[in-house]
């Protein structure tokens, strides 16, 4: 079995406190031990009404934009399987090993092969070429962690640390003057519950824009997995913001679309190549073969 780069520090840094760390509720990936087995569980913040680290945001969708390759672009992964595996079996464990921390790609032959591939899909960003060599890794280990019945992408990188998770302070205070003798309790209950009720709001709002300020965001259950299936179409399958719209069951309008893949693109760091100005080409998406036939 092949030696993984320094895997127990990776998984350490990643899915921090391993096996017998926090609970799920407090880091974003655990690694548990069921019977014989080992399993990764995840914490996903996405459609849950929280504010998520900045971190944790970009890590939680980069995961669901490697989601969307299963649902729109799976021979794209195909493609990674049969062009860089045989690279990686060629590959030798000593440079594994030695390879510095996020420079997997340096290594050769499976390095310059992921490369060409992710070049190949307009997918030419480190984080991507550093996550497809760690999923040829897994996908290799057949005892490996979180490894799945196909070839899939996930983000490596570390969540945020629990230090970065503040607690926003706040307070609200209410002093009133009750005239017994000509207010009903129920009436004046009603009237001072209303306005502690407004002045807790405000003080929330503030919280929560000092919180916003900061970069952390909300992340929508849908809209993020949708968003991030139209930036696969787009950049990936070379479809325009036309054909994208007219492909969604919803009918997005073509801006809708247009600023939801330039906004996704700017959260995980993917650029979107732009369209040269001249005639409009006719659109339909890239057939990408698969190289298994």
């Amino acid at each position: 079995m092949r030696a993984k780069p320094d895997f127990p520090a990776r998984l350490d840094l990643v899915f921090p406190g391993g096996s017998g760390g926090a609970s799920p509720t407090d880091q974003r990936i655990t690694v548990q031990s069921v019977g014989a087995k080992t399993r990764l569980v995840r914490r996903d913040p996405l459609g849950r009404g929280v504010l998520v680290d900045p971190t944790d945001s970009v890590v939680s969708a980069r995961d669901a934009f490697y989601a969307a390759f299963l649902d729109v672009a799976p021979n794209v992964l195909v493609d990674l399987e049969t062009s860089c595996m045989p690279e990686l079996a060629l590959t030798s464990d000593a440079d594994l090993q030695s390879a510095d921390p996020g420079r997997l790609r340096d290594v050769s032959p499976v390095g310059p092969a992921v490369e060409a591939w992710a070049r190949k899909h307009r997918l030419a960003c480190d984080w991507v070429v550093e996550d497809a060599l760690w999923a040829l890794l897994v996908w290799e280990d057949p005892n490996c962690p979180g490894r799945s019945t196909r070839l899939k992408l996930w983000s490596m990188g570390p969540s945020a640390p629990l230090a970065s998770r503040p607690n926003f302070f706040g307070r609200v205070g209410v002093s009133f003057a009750w005239n017994v003798d000509s207010q009903p309790r129920a009436e004046f209950r009603a009237r001072l519950v209303s306005e502690f009720a407004g002045k807790l709001d405000r003080e929330l709002d503030r919280i929560e824009g000092r919180a916003r300020a900061a970069g952390w965001r909300t992340l929508g259950k849908k809209e993020v997995p949708r968003h991030m299936r139209w930036l696969v179409q787009r950049v990936v399958l070379r479809m325009s913001a036309e054909a994208v719209s007219k492909r969604d069951a919803g009918r997005p309008t073509v801006r809708n679309v247009e600023m939801a893949v330039r906004e996704a693109a700017t959260l995980i760091g993917l650029d979107v190549p732009r369209r040269k100005a001249g005639r409009p080409r006719k659109d339909g998406p890239t057939v990408i073969a698969d190289p298994r036939r």
